[in-house]
């Protein structure tokens, strides 16, 4: 019993990996947008996205075509480096600024 129990973890290890590293398009983003940092979906088709350091201060709203639907500049902010986007029950977008570059 002993020896089906050593032979058999190394069997079920390769079968449950059998899709390891498959990945599954799930949506174009905008050739436009140069550094895609942060992406939330927002509707049942759009979803809002932000871009890295270096690039622009603003927020795009894209469909799932990889259109960009409505550009709209964050005046109270700068992006030192943003990594992150989401939002809350009310639809309100943050963005997360707490990237570490250069450890500044």
């Amino acid at each position: 019993m002993k020896n089906l129990s050593v032979y058999s973890l190394p069997i079920f290890i390769l079968c449950s990996c059998a899709n390891h590293g498959q990945l599954t398009y799930v949506v174009k983003l905008p050739k436009d947008l140069k550094e895609n940092s942060g992406l939330v979906a927002y509707t049942e088709n759009t979803a809002w996205g932000i871009e890295d350091s270096g690039n622009s201060y603003n927020i795009y709203k894209i469909n799932f075509d990889g259109e960009i639907l409505k550009t709209l500049e964050v005046k109270n902010a700068k992006n030192k480096d943003w990594e992150d986007l989401a939002k809350d029950d009310e639809g309100n977008l943050y963005i997360g600024d707490f990237g570490n570059n250069e450890n500044r």
